[in-house]
């Protein structure tokens, strides 16, 4: 548990060091989900041993299919906002 709050708090620090640099801090948050991923399915396999440690990537399979299937079927959105939120592209720079 310690370690989790000082990961958590070096994250932190890492982030607000970044937003002073004016690079996009939330960049750092796709590998620490990669890696996150990866301590959940080791925990299932270790805890229940077998298959199980599918279930972390079928609930981010199954949540990324539903919210793709929700943008697409969304009658207020343009076929060219559509795609900048799937593709998540920004041109408001």
């Amino acid at each position: 548990m310690g370690a989790l709050i000082v990961g958590g708090v070096a994250l932190f620090l890492l982030m607000g060091f970044l937003a002073w640099l004016n690079i996009n801090p939330f960049i750092i948050l796709i590998p620490v989900a990669i890696v996150g991923m990866i301590a959940l399915t080791s925990w299932f396999k270790s805890t229940f041993g077998g298959y199980y440690s599918l279930i972390p990537w079928g609930v981010l399979a199954l949540a990324s299919i539903g919210w793709i299937i929700q943008i697409k079927l969304d009658p207020t959105l343009t076929k060219e906002q559509k795609t900048k939120k799937l593709f998540g592209i920004n041109y408001l720079e």
